[in-house]
């Protein structure tokens, strides 16, 4: 049976030199021979090894660039959006997928992907990394073309080509 922690320490008098027991948890005490009043962090204690501090890893970020302000942004990588530093906007991260016919305006720093049964009508639309499988359509009020914007490659994909 392995022996129980005992719920005192003996600690000796800085003064005098008697030695007490006190428990555990003592923070002061009064020496029991010369009357001396002592804190217990003054007694030499034994040393004690000091546990490696494991460092942690650091978080892999990403630049992105804020939409209204033009702010760069440090983000992590398993972030799906973020809000501007200096501007406070909603930065949107996300990857997108169009599988069907939608007529929304994208803004992010992720992916967005045109399968070939997607059909984007009147978008203006940007996103980092673009793939088009699918149709884009122009815009019938004003017949103007809309474009997908590459963030980083800053390629233009007119829609219908």
């Amino acid at each position: 049976m392995p022996a129980a922690k005992t719920k005192t320490v003996s600690v000796t008098c800085p003064k005098c030199g008697h030695e007490q027991p006190e428990p555990r948890g003592a923070y002061s005490t009064i020496c029991k021979k010369c009357r001396a009043h002592f804190r217990l962090d003054e007694t030499e204690k034994p040393a004690t090894p000091k546990k490696e501090e494991k460092k942690k890893p650091a978080i892999e970020c990403r630049k992105v660039i804020c939409f209204s302000c033009s702010t760069e942004l440090n983000v992590p990588l398993a972030a799906e959006s973020t809000m501007c530093k200096r501007c406070s906007s909603h930065v949107d991260l996300r990857d997108y997928e169009i599988t069907a016919t939608v007529s929304k305006n994208y803004r992010t720093h992720g992916r967005l992907v045109l399968e070939e049964k997607g059909y984007m009508m009147n978008t203006d639309s940007s996103a980092t990394r673009c793939s088009k499988g699918g149709s884009l359509e122009r815009s019938p009020p004003n017949g103007r073309w809309k474009f997908f914007r590459l963030r980083s490659s800053r390629e233009l994909f007119r829609r219908g080509d």
